[in-house]
């Protein structure tokens, strides 16, 4: 049986988590995130300010059972600068964290502006079930990255 966090792991051809399309501007691009967004998650919210993205809420049951939100933060420059991904709620300790709570999905310098917002969402999912199993083995599961 495929662990939770397996289903999401290998992410990166997937279409709905590229940016394929040909946008004309930063707001269809936005538009073209939602719909994204829209058919690959019902378990998020997301925030507008004039027709962009500023955040996403989602929540995560993992396979324990726990009950994980996170939000993620669109920054102005996106998709040039990685979104921001936040453990709402809840103490992810010090394990592929930065300050603040927040998730180390990728390095700074592994974010390509292919990537989307969906692929930003999964990368969370798939975080937060390694979280989950880390707290119950004490062992981080698949691939992790030094800092």
């Amino acid at each position: 049986m495929t662990a939770p966090w397996e289903r999401w792991a290998d992410l990166s051809n997937s279409p709905e988590f590229l940016m394929t399309e040909r946008t004309t501007s930063l707001r269809h691009r936005h538009q073209l995130e939602v719909i994204k967004l829209t058919s690959a998650w019902n378990t998020i919210a997301i925030s507008h300010l004039h027709s962009l993205i500023v955040n996403i809420a989602g929540v995560v049951k993992t396979a324990s059972g726990n009950i994980r939100d996170f939000r993620i933060d669109v920054p102005n420059g996106y998709p040039y600068r990685p979104p921001r991904v936040y453990a709402i709620g809840w103490n992810p300790g010090a394990l592929h964290t930065y300050p603040h709570s927040e998730l180390c999905l990728w390095r700074p310098e592994q974010w390509t502006p292919r990537y989307t917002l969906a692929y930003t969402v999964a990368k969370a999912f798939t975080w937060i079930h390694k979280h989950d199993v880390y707290m119950h083995t004490n062992r981080w599961p698949g691939r992790g990255q030094t800092h």
